[in-house]
């Protein structure tokens, strides 16, 4: 039995993700750091998040688009680091999934 991260991740790979669009949270207030990480501030909840340099490249892409958008530009950002493409697409996704249960993303459908 798949837990619902498992499922969420299944979902966003099987191409269910075309249709969604994802944006930054309400609310969210953020500073890029010179390393590439990043501290995001919840206004509503009052939480601080660090993100690291994946992460705050993820949070920055999530402007609106389709997922499916977003990950090729986040895919083209990274591929120096020749890094495998199912790590990739993995990370990719629990790193939206993440964002949006801790309300920093919203996903829309």
């Amino acid at each position: 039995m798949m837990n619902a991260t498992e499922e969420s991740l299944k979902f966003f790979c099987d191409g269910a993700e075309a249709e969604l669009v994802v944006q930054k949270g309400d609310n969210i207030i953020f500073e890029m750091l010179e390393d590439g990480s990043m501290i995001l501030f919840n206004e509503t909840t009052q939480e601080t998040h660090l993100l690291n340099a994946t992460a705050g490249l993820i949070f920055k892409l999530c402007d609106g688009r389709v997922v499916s958008d977003i990950y090729v530009n986040f895919k083209g950002q990274i591929d120096d680091f020749k890094i495998i493409e199912e790590k990739i697409q993995n990370d990719f996704y629990r790193t939206i999934e993440e964002l949006a249960n801790k309300n920093i993303l919203r996903i829309i459908q």
